[in-house]
């Protein structure tokens, strides 16, 4: 609820409601606020078309035949809206493979979903059992691992392809080596079409900054975006280009903007800056907003860094923009503090000035490049589904990445299986070559599939 719009004149106290009259009353009231704001979510409207299909209020979609494509990903309210049409006399063909169900976090039903059209209805049952994607091998590896997973349809992939297929296991000593092992497999099979999947973007942000720094190799991000592209990166280089007077009016206006000054200012602003930094304006003449005026005064005191090679007084700088202005960035951005940190010092270049300049080329770069099938493409796991590679690197397939913690979070036996079937969908994305890739301990999950003997010779 909270990515609504927000209005003063409108008090929430849902936790209030909720004590008061349990689950019912505290959805009537939140029914009733978003009627006051005009606002409805999307899923609140789907709820509300299905429960009006439910009860009779509204009538089903005058069809005789309905098809569900990824039946594995469909969510209660999706599955009612679906049994209500069939109830009404349509007939319902739904496709959908269980070991590809990896959204339970919205609410997948996956073999559940399965189960429960079976029994509301009078079901004929197809099993297709060919997978034309897969070299045997690679289908056989992907099997092995799937396999131990008990709630799921008991079912024997066979591959169509005319490719054997070939799986790699590449273990790394540190993230260092695993980078560079990456970055090899990547150049020996260009030519080909390949991608390396990550469980987290983290890690995609890692190679990303290694592959485009140490071996000049452009990639496409697809499902999320470049670590060049981050929001977060974005704001800290306005800080920091705008203090050491890169490219000035590039940085300066989108900082003023996101320091929340007044429009007419911004315009008078830039109208006298001319070729100089902001630290020389004359800002008297102006009513700035407190943020704005001390961004003048940092300029003024800090821009001779620019030409600064020493990593202690760079970082200090740092340090003091983000608690200077800790009241108007978000603790996301303060948090990447760290990622910015790593960034900066990747780059080629002594001063802080040449290595700011170097991020900004890239950033630049991935703006004007044409994202083609040519580049090598990083995504995560869930940003895999549906896609295929000749050729595809699974990164981080350690003990304590997959399956993947969460602080909180207890690994229960259900999203255990959730994680093997992620693991499943990312090595069933390759056609010819496999990798396995990690540092440190391997994942139970290969090490159940591949055999305890096979990493002991590693």
């Amino acid at each position: 609820y909270s990515e609504t719009p927000f209005h003063e004149d409108v008090e929430f106290e849902f936790s209030k409601v909720f004590e008061i009259g349990g689950v019912n009353h505290f959805y009537n009231y939140y029914l009733q606020k978003l009627d006051e704001l005009k606002y409805w979510p999307l899923d609140t409207m789907c709820v509300e078309v299905t429960r009006a299909l439910i009860v009779g209020d509204i009538e089903p979609i005058n069809c005789t035949q309905i098809i569900v494509d990824e039946f594995q990903d469909t969510d209660l309210v999706q599955y009612s809206w679906v049994k209500s049409h069939g109830l009404a006399g349509a007939k319902i063909t739904v496709v959908g493979d269980d070991d590809q169900s990896i959204f339970s976090f919205r609410g997948a039903l996956g073999v559940h979903g399965m189960r429960m059209f079976k029994n509301d209805f009078n079901v004929i049952t197809h099993t297709l059992s060919m997978c034309f994607r897969c070299g045997s091998e690679i289908l056989s590896s992907a099997g092995e691992v799937i396999k131990r997973n008990s709630d799921r349809i008991n079912k024997v992939m066979n591959s169509g392809s005319q490719i054997e297929g070939e799986v790699f296991l590449l273990k790394s000593s540190d993230q260092e080596q695993e980078l560079e092992q990456i970055t090899n497999v990547i150049m020996n099979n260009a030519g080909q079409s390949i991608a390396v999947l990550a469980r987290t973007n983290q890690e995609l942000n890692d190679l990303e900054k290694h592959l485009n720094s140490e071996a000049n190799i452009e990639v496409n991000r697809i499902n999320s975006k470049s670590i060049w592209e981050n929001d977060h990166l974005k704001i800290l280089m306005h800080f920091f280009c705008t203090i050491t007077q890169l490219n000035p009016h590039n940085h300066l206006i989108p900082l003023l903007v996101f320091l929340q000054e007044s429009q007419s200012n911004i315009v008078q602003i830039k109208a006298s800056l001319g070729g100089a930094g902001f630290g020389h304006c004359n800002i008297n003449e102006w009513d700035l907003n407190a943020n704005t005026i001390l961004l003048n005064q940092v300029c003024q005191q800090q821009w001779h860094l620019a030409d600064c090679s020493d990593k202690e007084k760079v970082m200090a700088l740092i340090q003091f923009v983000i608690t200077s202005f800790s009241d108007i960035l978000t603790e996301r951005t303060q948090k990447f503090q760290d990622v910015f940190e790593e960034i900066l010092w990747s780059m080629p270049g002594a001063t802080l000035l040449e290595k700011l300049k170097c991020i900004e080329d890239f950033s630049n770069q991935i703006k004007r490049r044409d994202k083609t099938d040519e580049l090598p493409v990083l995504t995560t796991l869930h940003g895999s589904k549906g896609l295929e590679w000749d050729v595809v690197c699974l990164m981080g397939v350690s003990a304590n990445n997959i399956p993947h913690t969460m602080p909180g979070v207890t690994i229960t036996p259900a999203l255990t299986e959730e994680e093997r079937r992620l693991l499943y969908v990312g090595m069933t994305r390759a056609k010819s070559k496999l990798y396995l890739s990690w540092f440190g301990e391997q994942s139970r999950f290969i090490e159940q599939a591949f055999g305890i003997e096979v990493f002991e010779n590693l």
